[in-house]
């Protein structure tokens, strides 16, 4: 292969995979046919070099930082639940205990999402899943421990902040 026409394939994987161009955008660009640059693709592809799969992994980066801050956001509103909730005095203990149960389900459902968009966060998914099916024991068979319970949940949840940051 000559080195311009290395130097054009290469170019033209980089438009695809990292810019998100198409196929007849590159084509245009290089002022090659699309026929041309699909086969470079194919080529790549013969050689192990996928700009698909490549394309994909570029795509993801970002992803981790926005779910954190969408995890963040949601756990903000989860800590102002469960603050409420000690300081209400109005509501009675089986309430609560349904609102207990109600956020650990959809703190379970929120983390077996954030688990699909990024797999690395499987290990939390696990814990917290444990962490709910404790809850969902809690108040099936010791309900009168179900606000001790909370309580202890997000001290020890404060605690694991302090000792990440320290």
């Amino acid at each position: 292969m000559t080195p311009n026409r290395e130097k054009r394939k290469k170019e033209a994987r980089i438009l695809f995979v990292k810019k998100g161009w198409g196929v007849d955008e590159i084509a245009a660009h290089l002022r090659v046919q699309p026929s041309t640059v699909n086969r470079w693709r194919r080529e790549d592809k013969n050689q192990k070099i996928d700009w698909n799969t490549q394309k994909a992994a570029v795509s993801l980066g970002g992803r981790d930082e926005h779910l954190a801050e969408v995890l963040n956001d949601y756990l903000n509103i989860h800590r102002q639940i469960m603050a409420e909730l000690r300081e209400r005095q109005d509501i009675d203990t089986i309430a609560k205990a349904r609102v207990l149960a109600s956020l650990a389900d959809t703190f379970n459902r929120t983390t077996k999402a954030a688990v699909k968009v990024s797999p690395s966060l499987d290990h939390v998914a696990l814990s917290h899943e444990l962490l709910s099916k404790l809850s969902q024991y809690i108040l099936s068979h010791h309900k009168n421990h179900a606000q001790d319970f909370a309580e202890i949940l997000e001290l020890f949840g404060i605690w694991l902040a302090e000792e990440d940051t320290a």
